[in-house]
């Protein structure tokens, strides 16, 4: 199938990646969460374990990539709170990549963008009450004091290179 991508010099840079992104979206969501949320606690810890995975192999060497102590501590925090949800050590497992700024913006978009759906998923009342939640507390707050507005704002301002950062966002998505 050829997939076609809007003309990267006429929309913006999160519109490009939403519109790349989302079949990779769908899938995960398919795979994780049913239309009236998840379907038992093991699928929820399935998709806690996943998110923790997608945040140590590839949000953390993101953050490293662009060279940012918020977006770095915001990393950190995530993946204590998945591990405290999980009731698991963190083990750190980062390796810097050899990869673009773009790419790592392209991670980023996925990672912060995911607190919408955090946020949604408390909302919705589907995360029963004796579940875990720190991880979905942390992204909640994320995005609704401000911080998810600015991280947008700041991927507007920078120049990203359409297919390298596209890339970064397909590999943030947990593997399904």
């Amino acid at each position: 199938m050829n997939v076609r991508y809007p003309d990267p010099t006429t929309i913006s840079n999160r519109l490009l990646l939403k519109q790349a992104t989302r079949a990779a979206h769908a899938r995960a969501e398919a795979r994780f969460v049913g239309p009236h949320g998840f379907r038992d606690h093991t699928a929820y810890a399935c998709w806690l374990t996943a998110m923790m995975e997608v945040h140590m192999t590839v949000g953390l060497p993101a953050a490293t990539v662009l060279d940012d102590a918020v977006l770095l501590t915001r990393e950190d925090k995530r993946i204590r709170s998945l591990a405290n949800d999980l009731g698991v050590p963190v083990t750190r497992r980062q390796s810097i990549p050899d990869r673009s700024m773009s790419w790592a913006w392209g991670v980023q978009y996925v990672l912060q963008g995911s607190a919408l759906g955090a946020s949604m998923l408390l909302k919705s009342g589907t995360i029963r009450p004796e579940w875990p939640r720190a991880y979905l507390r942390e992204m909640q707050h994320f995005a609704t004091c401000g911080g998810l507005k600015q991280f947008f704002a700041a991927l507007e301002s920078n120049t990203i290179d359409p297919a390298e950062a596209i890339q970064g966002a397909k590999e943030a998505f947990p593997k399904v």
